[in-house]
């Protein structure tokens, strides 16, 4: 009757996506598998099927724990590709030993206790035991939920500046999303890029506007009053933004009007920085991606661009670099919102996570991504310097601090060890790189994207990692 339990729990995740019903569901079959082992360990059958259904079940057991995991069921369930854990097999294997040594003991002792019955004295001390024990753990823990849930949350100041950037971007947006479709390149000719960008002037007028005057996101702070899937609308604006900027300045390249084309892949950094300013986890991933598209397209510019546009575009970054939010500012936040928006479903799962000191996974996966942004962001700064120098100077310097302070107000340090970006020259040449996720000085050997990503060995010698993607 157990195991058929467990096929009926299994059943109900499968096929209901309501992660109370799939929670519940999985409870079920994991209860039951429980029972049975228990059964089977007292009864009289051989040793040998005992030990094979007990092993069965902690399987079972371990399959219904990790089960709303592998399948995306989330409390938050829209949310999985951002939060999901990378660590499933290792988890399940740990559970399944960590299980076995409990089962084994837990054997011996539903021995011993079915044993010793026969003596009524012995019952009432382990039952009286038994209720004490019961007693402390549940004041105990109740007494944490109840702090942790009536607790008052601290709710910020929504601080709304007046006039927002979020207010023109918006307009902008809408502007652009009322287009059926906006060209990219290859795909699409540079006429029709054109086209498209002489088109939509008032957006881009909007945009600037919205570029120079401060800019913060306003979230709904109300138990039921907003949820993720009402965020993806202003996400999908944003991405329309990102390519606005992309073909603008594919269209000022196309025409050789370099300063221009260079300016729009810098308002594009500009703006994915101060469009997430204030919000949650998804719109700093967001603005990750829009970031990527600015410092992208930069370095195949570099060559064609004069001293003085490459000191102003320099001088532009290192403004994004120092006013930026940091990803710790989005992940509090983000869980903040979660708890006063989900109420208290959301809060119990946050308490439980605190009360085993259970990590955040994503704040790793995001610490790892806002180090990759920073490390390409600063490098594009200093070889935007480095040009600057180099055509002024007709050679480039000898060492970095000689950009200091006329080119760069500070040395630019690496994300990954905080020590100074490293650099070699001769009398030609220069080459300024990040020693990368290995934080190994290997001597400006590059990696692509792909080996960036996965945290290789190797260095990040930004047009290496550029060309790798295109």
């Amino acid at each position: 009757m157990g195991l058929i339990a467990a096929v009926c729990g299994f059943g109900v995740i499968a096929m209901n996506r309501h992660d109370v019903v799939a929670l519940l569901g999985s409870s079920l079959a994991s209860s039951s598998v429980i029972l049975t082992a228990t059964w089977c360990t007292l009864s009289r059958r051989k040793k040998l099927l005992r030990v094979a259904v007990l092993l069965c079940c902690l399987t079972a057991a371990v399959i219904t724990w990790h089960f709303t995991a592998w399948f995306d069921l989330y409390l938050m369930g829209e949310l999985a590709l951002l939060y999901g854990s990378s660590f499933e097999a290792m988890q399940a294997l740990s559970t399944l030993i960590f299980g076995l040594i409990l089962a084994s003991c837990t054997t011996v002792m539903i021995k011993a206790f079915h044993q010793r019955l026969a003596d009524p004295i012995w019952v009432r001390q382990a039952a009286r035991g038994i209720a004490i024990a019961a007693t402390v753990v549940a004041v105990v823990l109740g007494g944490f939920f109840y702090h942790r849930l009536a607790k008052r949350l601290p709710i910020p100041p929504a601080n709304l500046p007046a006039p927002n950037g979020h207010d023109y971007f918006a307009r902008a947006g809408n502007l652009l999303s009322s287009t059926t479709r906006i060209p990219e390149p290859p795909s699409d000719p540079p006429a029709v890029i054109a086209r498209f960008v002489k088109g939509h002037g008032e957006s881009f007028s909007l945009l600037r506007q919205g570029l120079e005057v401060e800019c913060k996101k306003a979230l709904e702070w109300k138990e039921g009053g907003a949820y993720f899937s009402d965020e993806l609308d202003s996400v999908q604006l944003v991405r329309h933004i990102a390519r606005a900027f992309r073909a603008e300045s594919q269209m000022y390249a196309e025409s050789q009007n370099y300063e221009s084309a260079a300016q729009s892949c810098v308002d594009c950094v500009r703006f994915a920085h101060k469009a997430s300013r204030g919000g949650l986890v998804v719109h700093y991933l967001v603005a990750s991606a829009v970031e990527s598209v600015g410092t992208h397209e930069m370095p195949q510019l570099l060559t064609q661009l004069d001293s003085s546009v490459c000191r102003a575009a320099s001088a532009q970054l290192l403004q994004v670099d120092a006013d930026r939010e940091q990803v710790t500012d989005f992940i509090r936040r983000d869980e903040l919102w979660s708890q006063v928006t989900l109420g208290w479903l959301s809060r119990t799962q946050f308490a439980m996570a605190d009360l085993f000191q259970r990590p955040r996974e994503h704040g790793l996966v995001l610490d790892a991504l806002e180090k990759r942004n920073d490390t390409i962001r600063r490098l594009l700064i200093v070889e935007l310097a480095l040009r600057a120098f180099t055509l002024e100077h007709e050679s480039p310097p000898r060492q970095l601090s000689d950009l200091v302070p006329e080119y760069l107000p500070r040395l630019i340090h690496d994300p990954y060890d905080n020590a100074p970006l490293r650099y070699g020259s001769d009398d030609r040449t220069a080459i300024v790189y990040s020693v990368g996720p290995d934080m190994d000085d290997d001597n400006a050997k590059g990696l692509t994207w792909n080996e960036f990503s996965s945290g290789d060995d190797g260095d990040v010698v930004l047009n290496v990692l550029i060309e790798s993607v295109r």
